[in-house]
């Protein structure tokens, strides 16, 4: 679609970090200046940078600008990814499915289906 019509991809990974004890995201520094890490959302990030470094990779194969971003958050992923195109003026977010029952869902919840209702702009789910 981004080089249907000539628009810019920005491939999005939210890392979320749960709150400290402290009340402090772990990506913040606390008072006495020593960043709070946490191996787990490290690992998975960096999972996440792989893969996002073969999307834009075949991106760029096509043609198609496209630019890499992880946003690091303690918020919960949908307002997340709400709130970032709001404040980018995204004009469409394809979101993926991952075809969760609807028992499943409804237990759990959709992210995909938060966005939807979060949002402020048109979105996409895609399966």
């Amino acid at each position: 679609m981004a080089r249907r019509y000539s628009a810019a991809l920005i491939i999005l990974h939210v890392a979320k970090y749960p709150v400290n004890v402290l009340g402090v995201s772990s990506t913040h520094t606390v008072e006495v200046g020593l960043p709070f890490t946490d191996p787990i959302v490290d690992r998975q990030k960096k999972q996440a940078k792989d893969s996002m470094d073969r999307v834009y990779a075949y991106a760029k194969k096509l043609g198609v600008h496209a630019d890499l971003e992880i946003l690091d958050t303690s918020s919960t992923i949908v307002e997340s990814i709400a709130d970032y195109a709001y404040r980018n003026n995204i004009d469409l977010i394809i979101v993926g499915c991952l075809g969760m029952s609807e028992f499943r869902a409804t237990l759990t919840g959709s992210v995909a289906e938060g966005i939807v209702h979060e949002a402020r702009c048109t979105v996409m789910i895609v399966r």
